[in-house]
């Protein structure tokens, strides 16, 4: 949850490297997709090139490994806009 924070605060590098440990920690926990869709979120975030590009790849991942999961629906949404 201090991802989410840090997220709604706007820092969105904080966010991404507290997503990071969460997902290394608990990688079986339930959040994990809600997780890496707000990592791939917080990428498209900061703008640049190379963070589009990251998002498109957590993104990516998180439809690979949870493609049934309502976070995978909204990261395929997502990546269309990114298109």
């Amino acid at each position: 949850l201090l991802g989410d924070c840090l997220y709604e605060l706007g820092r969105y590098n904080e966010a991404i490297s507290e997503y990071e440990s969460f997902i290394q920690l608990a990688p079986q926990h339930a959040r994990v997709p809600s997780a890496m869709l707000s990592q791939g979120l917080a990428f498209i975030e900061l703008g640049t090139e190379s963070d589009l590009q990251a998002a498109r790849a957590f993104l990516d991942d998180l439809i690979e490994l949870y493609p049934d999961s309502p976070e995978a629906e909204r990261a395929r949404r997502k990546i269309q806009i990114l298109e």
